[in-house]
């Protein structure tokens, strides 16, 4: 999977996650968003602690290597993530995947991180009910 992102947008879109992930927890995984990737342009984001659950989309850019209708899923280390994202002040950020699935790679400018992941299938799932919001 390969994304690109406006790293202002992306702080806000998981800005609403922080008020979810636990700050200490006898399950790291809760301290983890879940990425799905299944319709071009859109990424899911889920976080839990197991009492509170929060699912948003973010509208990403696609880059060269996300094929039409592949569906990939990653367990990404949120505060870790939020904290790189905003330090960086670049418009154009490149996320990506490696094909294992054991690592993300972010690059902005002169920059490059790399994150460990954890296996999507570790993500604790939860009955989630859709709930719409009033205009």
């Amino acid at each position: 999977m390969h994304l690109i992102v406006s790293s202002r947008d992306f702080v806000n879109a998981l800005t609403p996650h922080l008020q979810i992930i636990p700050k200490r927890t006898s399950l790291p995984l809760l301290q983890s968003l879940l990425w799905e990737m299944e319709d071009e342009g859109k990424l899911k984001i889920t976080s839990t602690d197991l009492e509170v659950s929060l699912t948003t989309v973010a509208g990403v850019g696609m880059g060269s290597l996300f094929q039409t209708g592949e569906k990939h899923r990653t367990l990404v280390p949120a505060i870790k993530m939020f904290e790189i994202m905003k330090v960086l002040s670049h418009d154009e950020v490149h996320i990506e995947t490696r094909p294992d699935n054991t690592r993300i790679s972010i690059k902005a400018g002169n920059g490059s991180y790399q994150i460990a992941t954890a296996k999507p299938e570790d993500f604790p799932w939860l009955l989630i009910m859709p709930v719409s919001l009033p205009q």
